[in-house]
């Protein structure tokens, strides 16, 4: 009865069922082999090839089950880790898909500036020629200044293009006034001529424009780069402010520049004053190898106009 030592006690209580013995709840392991050894059923060699029998089936049960939860750790976590890809993937998508509409807005732009055929200033290091000339921003006699068939003023093209050839200040052409042609000074200083009224560019309450509506030919172009986007942008010193064209302010929202809100007196060149509601911002101005730092307006309701460089980027590019 060795063998019967083997097994645990559910397994002995099984065998006494198989044999029909009664079996209680409260009978230890002693008490119930010694109800089968005393059985009148009780064979020994048959008995113990059931009692085996037994014990294989509970090893097999206990395998199978420890086979299928493992099968049921594995699915979940399968599934948790195609979920996992799933999500993977479609950041990706989404990142590719904003690479790609961001690639496509910088063509767009570029073969606007393109199509439009501004005019970029182009300057060569040491060239002695371009030194002799004096510099004048071109302007011409009529000055529509923001007529009515075109409040809003020419398109500035804004894109990320080649960066500037640098040079030292020495080496820029002199300036001129360009309403008398008078060397070594500029409009707003010559005393041939009346000086431009320019306000606070720190309180923005009231600015001055004067040539919104020029065409790229009427107006000096600077190729520059604002918050480190390039692209060009006019030259006025008859604007009391500087002002954001409508293809930078959509470049600048896109980049996540902060926009203030606030209301300012807008004076144009026929005298004419209105209150508008505007935008205001602090950007970055790269010129060549200098470093600005500038508030930008931004007229919201303006479409296609241009980007204009007024007096109060002047003054702290130290050139007026």
């Amino acid at each position: 009865m060795a063998f019967l030592t083997k097994g645990k006690k559910e397994d002995l209580r099984k065998l006494a069922w198989e044999m029909g013995l009664s079996v209680g709840e409260d009978l230890r392991i002693l008490d119930i082999k010694h109800l089968i050894v005393n059985s009148e059923k009780y064979e020994e060699a048959s008995i113990k090839n059931l009692f085996t029998n037994i014990i294989e089936e509970r090893l097999e049960k206990i395998k199978n089950d420890e086979q299928a939860a493992e099968q049921e750790r594995k699915k979940a976590e399968q599934a948790e880790e195609e979920e996992r890809k799933k999500a993977e993937q479609a950041a990706d998508l989404e990142r590719r898909k904003a690479e790609m509409d961001f690639e496509l807005q910088k063509l767009k732009l570029q073969l606007e500036a393109k199509m439009s055929g501004v005019p970029q200033i182009k300057k060569t290091v040491n060239s002695k020629e371009n030194s002799s000339k004096p510099y004048a921003p071109k302007r011409n006699s009529y000055d529509s200044r923001f007529d009515k068939t075109n409040q809003a003023g020419p398109t500035s093209s804004f894109n990320r293009g080649d960066k500037l050839k640098t040079d030292d200040r020495s080496d820029r052409p002199s300036v001129s006034c360009y309403g008398c042609g008078k060397p070594g000074v500029t409009k707003p200083r010559c005393p041939n001529c009346k000086p431009a009224v320019n306000k606070d560019s720190a309180t923005f309450g009231n600015i001055s424009l004067h040539s919104c509506s020029l065409t790229p030919n009427q107006s000096a172009v600077l190729k520059l780069a604002v918050n480190g986007i390039w692209g060009t942008a006019c030259a006025d010193s008859g604007a009391s402010h500087s002002i954001a064209g409508e293809t930078l302010y959509l470049l600048l929202q896109k980049e996540g520049a902060n926009f203030q809100k606030t209301q300012i007196t807008m004076s144009l060149a026929d005298g004419h004053k209105s209150e508008v509601e505007v935008y205001t911002t602090s950007v970055v101005i790269r010129l060549e190898e200098r470093v600005i730092r500038t508030q930008l307006i931004i007229l919201p309701y303006a479409k296609g106009n241009r980007t204009l460089l007024g007096m109060d980027f002047y003054r702290k590019l130290a050139l007026f």
